[in-house]
């Protein structure tokens, strides 16, 4: 149960229903009994500071997993808070950052967790297709907002970065430097943006009249060790570029072939994807597939705060755009 679905069934405005919760002085309280009294029996949870009277922000969420801080980078998880914070500063809300296993996912229920942690509404990054979690967006009451994740519920929205174009993007380049054997190093296999990341290398391949080769496909895990054992991997076939579906792979690709005695860009030119900071520092400047992070998080608690007044889900995709440093060279 909602706070919309709550307001609905009891004939209230979604503002007195909040107002109530809240405990704010505005709403009589018979209202406020009333209110509560169906939350508990319905199953809302409610902030033991809300049902003593004492008004409170609005408590929004940014949700990721355990395992993906390194997946995700420092600089790539930081720089999303802060366009998150920047926007949910505007409307006063409250931000509560939290780590989630997929171990913890097998014990609660997505809603029961969210409503255990005394949540408005919640951002979840990483989430894997493997999840339990990825299915119960489907099916949730909470005001969800995921990144790359699409679903139909109408209370889960999305900010989407559009990986197929990011991919395209990024093999067009090296075809443009007649580049012919081109090999992709991929995040974990489970993950959305792998999926579609490798979509649009293969659809990239093609368009380029290139041949895709399944074996120039490695399936890495977005960390710089799978990166180099990648590269390592695909120079016995013959490969003359790399995409990498993540920076810290194509960092890892880069000192890997350093070490085996190739020089990049004059033997394999090597794309990343992401623009993360260490990016233009590394030795050579990594030309990258860039996403604008600040935004992600703008738009993300955007949206939460559309769907928190009852404003129909939005699915936003953001456009990648390509960054040309001195990885790259024309293959002669």
């Amino acid at each position: 149960m909602n706070m919309r679905k709550m307001a609905a069934e009891l004939g209230l405005s979604l503002s007195t229903v909040s107002k109530a919760l809240s405990g704010k002085p505005e709403v009589s309280s018979e209202t406020r009994e009333r209110v509560t009294a169906f939350a508990k029996e319905h199953g809302y949870t409610l902030n033991p500071t809300r049902q003593s009277g004492n008004p409170t922000t609005t408590r929004v969420a940014i949700i990721i997993q355990d395992s993906d801080y390194e997946d995700f980078g420092t600089a790539f998880f930081f720089g999303i808070l802060a366009g998150f914070k920047q926007y949910a500063k505007t409307r006063g809300f409250e931000v509560v950052i939290l780590s989630l296993s997929s171990a913890e996912q097998e014990k609660y229920s997505f809603d029961e967790y969210i409503k255990s942690k005394q949540l408005d509404s919640v951002f979840m990054m990483g989430l894997k297709t493997t999840d339990p979690y990825f299915k119960q967006l489907t099916q949730t009451q909470i005001n969800s907002v995921a990144l790359d994740i699409v679903t139909e519920n109408p209370l889960t929205g999305s900010v989407v970065v559009d990986n197929l174009t990011g991919a395209r993007l990024a093999v067009g380049h090296l075809a443009g430097l007649n580049h012919k054997t081109i090999g992709f190093i991929n995040g974990h296999s489970e993950a959305y943006v792998s999926k579609e990341r490798l979509a649009g290398y293969m659809a990239a391949m093609c368009e380029n009249r290139l041949t895709y080769d399944p074996f120039l496909v490695y399936d890495g895990d977005f960390t710089e060790e799978s990166g180099a054992r990648g590269a390592e991997y695909l120079l016995n076939f013959g490969v003359t570029a790399l995409f990498c579906a993540s920076d810290l792979m194509a960092l890892g690709a880069v000192r890997k072939l350093h070490s085996l005695g190739k020089s990049v860009p004059a033997d394999i030119s090597v794309v990343g994807f992401d623009n993360a900071p260490f990016s233009q520092l590394c030795s050579p400047p990594l030309t990258t597939v860039a996403q604008d992070w600040q935004r992600i998080g703008m738009t993300a608690c955007a949206l939460l705060d559309g769907l928190m007044r009852g404003i129909p889900v939005n699915h936003v995709i953001l456009t990648p755009e390509l960054i040309k440093r001195e990885s790259t060279c024309r293959c002669v």
